[in-house]
């Protein structure tokens, strides 16, 4: 989940504590990163159990994966993943650690392609992949010591360039989510001062307009309409916004009307929005079209990520034995939690890139899990 910080007095930023993800940016100005609690595999159990999950281990589902090695000489971190089976994230040639790049593989035909060379303006200067589909991806090259940022259209089947927004400063970790309908793209990124704007972008004819200059996140297109999230810093409130794309008029959904709660994730799968819904405890699922039924709760949950019948994130380690960052896997549609222990998950509508462990993940240094004495892509097509 990306929060996003109001600034608020620090009695009230107390109770986040143990909560707030410090890396995602937008509910407060500061806050803690407060590790996880210790929890057992019963506990999780128990939990599961209590919401009416049935509860599987991930080898049940993951069991068809294909297995597909690094490319030689190359380390691949994959970030985003296409319906067509491509995965796409930043890349370097061992021996040439100075020049990283974007760069794609194909996972049914294990074709590596390098797409563009970081420009290198610091050695601090990392690309981030913000939005994939089958014929455009739009990703960020950000500088995080001269703190610029310029992001960039990719389309695959021309193999085009096109330069979308140049800003400058950006934050120390840029939080930038893309959405897309048809011909238009909307774009929130932050514009100073922790204070991100949302913009549309026309690609045929490369209009901008801004249409959402407030606080704002969470860009999601569902049927018709452009939904995302308002931040109030002086009410401390969160509205849900509905944004038509057939006349451009907006209506505010719902909102939340005091500082106990707080809506900091939108998600769908193209049928079915999720709201995900924090409190000074935890955070909840729930369907927008079922009276906000509750689907679960959790006390932590990053980067989710809702395709098909699936529902992942990055949540609080299950375990004491757990170092790396513990992730799960939801079937919402026959209510099953897959127990995962292995690495980073990708899903597309049609399958799932997953990052199995070759060794204990305590056993992987830092840094060095995208090696192959380390780890192998396993990919799945529904």
């Amino acid at each position: 989940m990306r929060y996003r910080l109001m600034k608020k007095k620090d009695h009230v930023k107390q109770k986040f504590l143990g909560f707030i993800i410090v890396a995602i940016i937008i509910l407060l100005s500061a806050c803690t990163l407060v590790g996880p609690q210790k929890k057992s595999p019963s506990d999780s159990t128990n939990v599961s159990r209590k919401i009416g999950f049935e509860e599987r281990k991930a080898e049940d589902l993951l069991k068809n994966s294909i297995s597909i090695p690094y490319p030689d000489g190359k380390i691949f971190t994959p970030t985003a993943l296409s319906n067509d089976g491509i995965a796409y994230g930043e890349a370097i040639d061992q021996g040439h650690e100075d020049q990283n790049y974007l760069a794609s593989m194909n996972l049914r035909t294990k074709e590596f392609q390098k797409i563009k060379d970081v420009e290198k303006t610091s050695n601090l200067t990392h690309v981030a992949v913000s939005y994939v589909d089958h014929d455009i991806v739009v990703f960020e090259e950000y500088d995080q010591l001269n703190q610029t940022g310029i992001y960039y259209l990719w389309k695959i089947k021309d193999k085009s360039l096109t330069t979308l927004i140049d800003r400058r400063p950006i934050g120390t970790v840029p939080v930038t989510q893309v959405a897309r309908s048809n011909q238009k793209l909307f774009i929130n990124y932050e514009v100073g001062d922790s204070l991100y704007q949302m913009e549309e972008f026309d690609l045929e004819t490369g209009v901008h307009q801004t249409i959402e200059s407030g606080n704002s996140g969470f860009p999601t297109v569902f049927k018709d309409c452009l939904y995302y999230v308002q931040i109030d810093n002086t009410t401390l409130t969160t509205k849900i916004v509905g944004y038509s794309l057939s006349d451009g008029q907006k209506k505010v959904i719902d909102q939340t009307k005091d500082d106990q709660r707080y809506y900091v994730d939108l998600l769908t799968n193209g049928h079915n929005l999720l709201y995900l819904v924090a409190n000074n405890k935890d955070a909840s699922f729930t369907f927008e079209n079922k009276n906000h039924k509750k689907i679960f709760s959790t006390s932590q949950a990053e980067t989710s990520i809702y395709r098909n019948i699936y529902l992942t994130y990055m949540g609080e380690r299950r375990s004491e034995e757990r170092v790396k960052s513990q992730y799960y896997l939801w079937d919402l549609k026959h209510q099953i939690h897959y127990l995962y222990d292995h690495g980073p998950i990708l899903l597309s509508d049609k399958g799932i890139l997953w990052i199995q462990f070759k060794k204990k993940d305590s056993e992987i240094p830092k840094g060095e899990i995208y090696r192959n004495e380390n780890s192998v892509m396993r990919y799945q097509e529904w």
